[in-house]
C-alpha cells in the first residue's frame, strides 16, 4: 500500500464497520428466508399449488433486479453507509406487512397478485443493500485485507441462514408461520437505528468515511461504454448470473424439496445444518486468499483458482444429488454445496471489485443484476418443472450444467487485474 493511506479505515474503525456490515449481511438473508421456510406451510393452508408458490417465490428477483445498478451508481456518489441503512428500514417495514395480505388479502388469486406487488417491492429494497456495502469495503480496506473482509461480511448471509434457519423453523413449530415474518422484518430496522443513530454519529461517522472517501468519488459520469466494452466484465457477469441461477433454485426451493422427500424429518435440521459447515469455510478460503496475495500469487491466479474448484466440484455435487435416496446423503451434498458457495466470495464477489476499483459498486450492481435476473428465472421456472413432472433429478441436471458452462468460460477469459485503473480527482493512478 502507498501513498494514499487515508483513505482507508484503520484497524478499530475497521473491525466496527465490516462486523457492523457482517450483521447487515445477516439480516438480508434472515430476512429473505422467511418465505422459503414457511412456503410450504403457507400454500397448504392457502390450498395453492407449486407453480403459485413458484410465482411467489420468484417475485422476489423482479424487484431485487431492478436497484442493484442503481444502488451501486448512488453508492459511488454519495456512500454506501447511506444507502445500506435506508434500505435496511425500508424492506424491514415491508416484510411486516405479510401476515396482512395473506390473512386479508381476499380470494386466493388477489392474495397472490397483492403478494407479488409486495415482494418485488421488498425485493427492489434489498438488491439495494449489497452493492453500496461491497463499494465501502472497496473504498476503505486495502486490496491486501479486501479478501477476508469480503469473505467475513459475505458469511453474515450464511449466519443469517442458519439463525433464522433455526429461529425459524422452531417459530413456525412452536408459534406458526406469521411469527417469522414479525421477527424478520423489526431486525432489519433495529440494525438501521443503529447504524444512523450510533456509527454514523461516532467517531466513525459516515461524514468523516465520505470526506476521505472524496479521493475515490468518481469526477465525471460512470463510463459506461468503457466499462460494457470489456470482455472480463461480460465474463463476470455471465458468470455471477450462473451462480445466481444455481444458488437461489437451491435457497428457494429446497425447503420444499426437503419436507416433500423426506417429511419426517425435522425444519430445522435442513434449515440450519448446511450453514453450519458454511460459514467457517468462507472464513478459512478469505485468509488463505489474503495468504496467497501475500506470497505472490496474482489476482487472477486467486479468481481463477476459487472459481474452478467452486464450480467443477458443484458440477459433480449435483450428479450425486440426482443419486441421493437416503436423507443423510442429500444433506451431505447439501452441505457441501453450500461450502463451496463460500468459495465465490473470493472468486467472483471480490472480481467485481478488481475490474474497476473506482467504480465497484456500479459493476457489483451490474453483477448482481444479472444473478438476480437469472434467479428469478430459475426459481420460476423450478416451479412449473416440478408442477408437471415432479422430477428433482431434472432441476439437479439442469444447475450441474449451467455451473460447467460457467466455469468453462471464466477460467478462458476471466481476469483479476483492474480494466479501468484507479484515478482520484486529480489524475494520479492509485494503488493499494
Amino acid at each position: 500500500m502507498s501513498g494514499h493511506t487515508d483513505r482507508y479505515w484503520n484497524s478499530h474503525e475497521r473491525k466496527i464497520w465490516v462486523t457492523a456490515l457482517f450483521i447487515g449481511s445477516c439480516l438480508v438473508y434472515g430476512s429473505r428466508q422467511t418465505m422459503p421456510i414457511s412456503i410450504s406451510h403457507i400454500a397448504k393452508e392457502q390450498g395453492w399449488d407449486k407453480a403459485q408458490s413458484g410465482v411467489v417465490l420468484s417475485s422476489f428477483f423482479w424487484g431485487y433486479m431492478t436497484t442493484q445498478v442503481l444502488s451501486g451508481v448512488i453508492s459511488d456518489h454519495v456512500g454506501g453507509d447511506q444507502v445500506a441503512s435506508i434500505v435496511a428500514f425500508c424492506w424491514g417495514i415491508t416484510l411486516l406487512t405479510t401476515e396482512y395480505i395473506i390473512r386479508y388479502g381476499g380470494s386466493v388469486d388477489s392474495v397472490i397478485s397483492l403478494l407479488v406487488i409486495q415482494r418485488i417491492v421488498f425485493g427492489a429494497f434489498q438488491g439495494a443493500f449489497y452493492p453500496p456495502a461491497n463499494a465501502l469495503i472497496a473504498k476503505k480496506v486495502p486490496a491486501s485485507e479486501r479478501n477476508f473482509a469480503v469473505s467475513f461480511f459475505g458469511s453474515g448471509s450464511k449466519m443469517g441462514s442458519l439463525t433464522f434457519g433455526l429461529i425459524g423453523s422452531l417459530l413456525i413449530e412452536y408459534v406458526g408461520w406469521p411469527s417469522v415474518f414479525l421477527v424478520g422484518g423489526i431486525l432489519p430496522v433495529m440494525w438501521c437505528l443503529f447504524i444512523r443513530l450510533h456509527l454514523m454519529k461516532s467517531n466513525t461517522s459516515t461524514a468523516h468515511v465520505t470526506e476521505e472517501s472524496k479521493i475515490l468519488t468518481p469526477a465525471t459520469a460512470i463510463p459506461w461504454k468503457r466499462l460494457l466494452s470489456k470482455v472480463p466484465v461480460w465474463v463476470l457477469l455471465i458468470t455471477h448470473a450462473a451462480e445466481g441461477f444455481s444458488f437461489f433454485i437451491f435457497f428457494s426451493w429446497m425447503p420444499t424439496f426437503f419436507t416433500e422427500k423426506f417429511p419426517d424429518a425435522k425444519g430445522w435440521v435442513f434449515n440450519v445444518v448446511p450453514w453450519i459447515f458454511a460459514i467457517p469455510t468462507a472464513l478459512a478460503v478469505g485468509k488463505f486468499a489474503d495468504y496467497l496475495m501475500k506470497i505472490g500469487k496474482s489476482n487472477t491466479f486467486i479468481r481463477k483458482f476459487f472459481v474452478g474448484l467452486s464450480y467443477s466440484a458443484t458440477t459433480l455435487l449435483m450428479i450425486l444429488l440426482t443419486q441421493a435416496t437416503s436423507y443423510k446423503s442429500a444433506i451431505a451434498v447439501v452441505c457441501v454445496f453450500y461450502c463451496l458457495i463460500g468459495f465465490n466470495y473470493v472468486g467472483t464477489q471480490c472480481n467485481a471489485l478488481d475490474l474497476a476499483p473506482q467504480f465497484s459498486g456500479t459493476v457489483y450492481g451490474m453483477m448482481n443484476s444479472c444473478a438476480a435476473i437469472a434467479g428469478m428465472f430459475g426459481t420460476y421456472i423450478t416451479g412449473h418443472i416440478l408442477e408437471q413432472t415432479n422430477n428433482w433429478s431434472i432441476i439437479f441436471i439442469m444447475i450441474s450444467v449451467v455451473y460447467a458452462c460457467a466455469m468453462c468460460l471464466f477460467l478462458r477469459y476471466g481476469t483479476g487485474e483492474p480494466v479501468i485503473p484507479e484515478t482520484p480527482r486529480n489524475g494520479k493512478l492509485l494503488t493499494a
